[in-house]
């Protein structure tokens, strides 16, 4: 899973005028081969932020350290994550 949070992470485009420190709770779903299927925002800090995490999850897929770390095991299963923004873009 750490391995998820860093590609998230490293994809992950911060709205403009975010203020640092907001997070983002996340429910999401993959498959056996690490594509997300179904993602719901739980907690958000603001709407923007939950959207560019949304993306950024989403568009990273697959995740193919859970495939080979045996992603039939979590397929179909939710999973809650939260993201907080390090520091605000600008």
């Amino acid at each position: 899973m750490e391995s998820l949070r860093d590609q998230v992470m490293n994809r992950w485009q911060l709205p403009l005028g975010i203020a640092a420190d907001q997070r983002v709770v996340l429910s999401f779903v993959l498959d056996a081969r690490g594509n997300v299927i179904r993602t719901a925002v739980v907690d958000d800090s603001d709407p923007q932020l939950a959207e560019s995490v949304l993306r950024a999850l989403t568009e990273g897929a697959p995740y193919p350290s859970l495939v080979d770390g045996g992603a039939e095991c979590i397929s179909g299963i939710p999973i809650f994550g939260t993201f907080k923004n390090p520091a605000s873009p600008h």
